[in-house]
Parts: structure tokens; C-alpha cells; sequence
């Protein structure tokens, strides 16, 4: 007999969307995408963390003190109140912090709102509605409420009990919010319609590109995504088809975010040499231009300058995804700012609304603030859970 929570799954399996993915010669083709309602979820049932086994020559770095959050997952709320990060596990593995998920913090007061002890550890976004959020792991993503009640498990970017480690790298809603885009190690994009309902969408697989960020147009009606393997591809977000590719873009691409007008903009990563060295050379931020063709604009003085973050203005700060040097460029005025090195590296970035404050995500910190002025400090100052 068929159980009900395997029926249900079953329902909500999205078979239609695998013919529209592009599987790897030889392979079955990705996992499919499935939304699975909180009363078939369960709880999250975390595997120990891996070590490392006698043959590898790998270091092995056991949990760390100071390494409190995600590099890569810092939210602003829709009204600009509230901002959200999410925790690593090594403080709870030391015994030294009983949660281990989301935190929402208040922006006036940056005090502490909620802690979603649910040990969702990776992407992290805000649904436009401001009372949603999107919380990523290493398996599988979360849709819930502000206050942690969950509304829908989103699963197939992979689970990394049973193969290789996986993880959610990047997450995005739609403007109007009726969709959700997801990133995995897995290759895959996954699309998502969610709200009261909850429906897989197209799987796209781009395991030679990588695909590392991906970002919805203002006007919702298109995709953008990039990774290091291949040129950026924009695609139709409703269908998943394949609108045009951007060959002209430099290669590495590690980042991109769409500005309130519409414009592209696309960053470059760290380019691995055959000995696995990185290669020195500067990172590359673009502009792409009505015709398809690439416009190159300043870029800090890094390999990497896949953290892009736009302010309603036309500023955008441009950044390592994990890094110290910072830069403010104004598309209006081409005034660039070189803004002070944070005391730690820093990942993810995001303008307040008015534009009169950076917020920047400290793995060791949490939230750090600046004003975005030269010479102006980066402050810490967020409670810490």
C-alpha cells in the first residue's frame, strides 16, 4: 500500500519540467524537484560533520569559535526594518550557541527579532511580501514564516547524506513573488511557484557552467544566471527557455544583479590555474548593453567581483564574495569610492533603502554596517545569538 506522504510527494513531483533540462551525456538527468507541505516534512534529521578520511591531504579544520555565519547569506526585508543572516554550525558543535539557523534582526534597534533554530545554514532570501522567507541548506530548501513556521520544504538540489556534499548556493523571488529561483551545487537552477500554493517548476541543468547566481529581471519576465564554467544565459522565467547567451561577457563569471532600470550588471570570479593556483589577475564588472554587446566598468582591485549590490540611487557596491576591498560606483555621476577595509573579511552586501547604509555579513561579527562614504568606518554592533 502506498503511504499517503508518498503519494502526496509523488503529486507534487515535477515531471513535466525534466524534459525542458539539458542532462549530462550518459547520466539519468537531474533529480526532480518536489514540494513536500509541513505536515509531510518532518524534522530536519542532520548527518555529523564529515571528516577527514586518512587518505586525503586535505587539512582538516574542525568548527571554529569565531566562524558564526554564512559568508554568502545576508536578507533585507522588503520595508528596510529587518535583516537577516544565517548561522554555521560550529558554535552549537562547541557547545557555545544553542541555535543553529536563521536570525532576524531588527535594523533600528539591531537587536535580535527570532532566531529559526531549523539549522538552515545557506541561501537566504526575502519574499517582496516581506512576511516569507526563502532559508537554503546543504540539502534543501525552507519556505516560512517570520516567526518560523513552515509553509513548504523545497527538495531535489540533492542530499548530501547519500553522495557528495551538496548545498543551496543562491536563491531569488521573483518581483511579484509568485516564483522562486534556486541555485545547487547539484547544476541545477530550479524554478518554483510558490505562495499558497506550492509547484515545481523547470529544472536546468548546467553542470559544465556551474551556475553560481542567478537574478530576476524588474519586471519579472526574465532569469539571468552565471557561473564560471560557461557564458551567462538569460532565460524566460515563466517557461525556462533559453533566450539568448551572452558570449561577449568576460569569462569567470562569478556574480550578477539586475538594477532597478533593468540593466545587467555581471561580475568575475578568481580564475584557477591547472596547479590550482589563483590566477592575480583583476576581476571584471560589466554592464550589459540593449544590443547584447558588454560594457566594461571600474571594479576594485581584486580577483573577484562577484558581490554585486544595487541601491535604488543607480550606486552599486561592488566586492569580493568574500573579501575586504569594497568600491561604491555612482552610474550616474561615474564617481567611484573606495571605501576603508572592514577589520575581517566580509561577504554579502545589501544597501538600506534610503541607500544611506551598507549592511555587510561578518562570518566572525554577524551584520556590519558603513555609510558608504570615504574614509567612512565599518561598524559592528548587531547583537549576537
Amino acid at each position: 500500500m502506498t503511504s499517503p506522504r508518498l503519494s502526496r510527494r509523488t503529486a507534487l513531483l515535477s515531471a513535466a519540467a525534466i524534459p525542458l533540462a539539458a542532462s549530462l551525456g550518459g547520466c539519468a538527468g537531474p533529480d526532480p524537484s518536489s514540494c513536500i507541505p509541513p505536515q509531510d516534512a518532518g524534522e530536519h534529521n542532520w548527518p555529523e560533520p564529515r571528516k577527514r578520511s586518512r587518505r586525503s591531504r586535505a587539512r582538516y579544520v574542525g568548527p571554529q569559535e569565531d566562524n558564526r555565519f554564512w559568508h554568502r547569506a545576508l536578507a533585507l526585508s522588503p520595508d528596510g526594518s529587518l535583516l537577516a543572516a544565517n548561522q554555521e554550525r560550529d558554535r552549537q558543535l562547541l557547545g557555545l550557541s544553542p541555535t543553529w539557523g536563521t536570525v532576524i534582526w531588527e535594523t533600528a534597534t539591531r537587536r535580535i527579532r527570532t532566531v529559526i533554530d531549523t539549522g538552515m545554514d545557506r541561501a537566504l532570501a526575502w519574499h517582496p511580501s516581506g512576511d516569507m522567507l526563502a532559508c537554503g541548506s546543504r540539502m534543501d530548501i525552507d519556505l516560512t514564516t517570520l516567526d518560523g513556521t513552515l509553509l513548504w520544504r523545497l527538495e531535489g538540489h540533492g542530499d548530501h547524506r547519500k553522495g557528495p556534499a551538496t548545498a543551496v548556493l543562491d536563491l531569488a523571488f521573483s518581483p511579484s513573488g509568485d516564483r522562486l529561483a534556486s541555485v545547487g551545487t547539484d547544476g541545477t537552477v530550479r524554478l518554483w511557484t510558490v505562495g499558497a500554493q506550492c509547484a515545481p517548476g523547470t529544472v536546468l541543468a548546467l553542470q559544465k557552467m556551474r551556475p553560481a547566481s542567478v537574478s530576476f529581471s524588474p519586471d519579472g519576465a526574465e532569469l539571468a544566471v552565471c557561473g564560471p564554467r560557461a557564458a551567462p544565459r538569460i532565460y524566460d522565467a515563466a517557461s525556462g527557455e533559453l533566450l539568448r547567451t551572452l558570449d561577449d561577457a568576460a569569462p569567470h563569471s562569478a556574480g550578477l544583479a539586475h538594477t532597478a532600470d533593468g540593466t545587467l550588471l555581471i561580475g568575475t570570479g578568481p580564475r584557477m590555474n591547472r596547479d590550482y593556483t589563483l590566477d592575480p589577475i583583476d576581476a571584471v564588472l560589466e554592464e550589459v548593453q540593449p544590443d547584447g554587446s558588454m560594457l566594461e566598468l571600474p571594479a576594485p582591485q581584486e580577483a573577484d567581483a562577484g558581490m554585486i549590490s544595487p541601491a535604488a540611487d543607480g550606486r552599486i557596491a561592488v566586492s569580493p564574495r568574500f573579501g575586504h576591498r569594497m568600491m561604491i560606483w555612482d552610474r550616474v555621476s561615474e564617481e567611484r569610492i573606495d571605501l576603508p577595509r572592514p577589520p575581517h573579511a566580509v561577504g554579502t552586501t545589501c544597501f538600506s533603502l534610503e541607500g544611506d547604509v551598507l549592511y555587510a555579513i561578518s562570518p566572525q561579527f554577524g551584520p556590519v554596517y558603513s555609510s558608504a562614504q570615504p574614509d567612512a568606518p565599518w561598524e559592528a554592533g548587531f547583537e549576537l545569538p
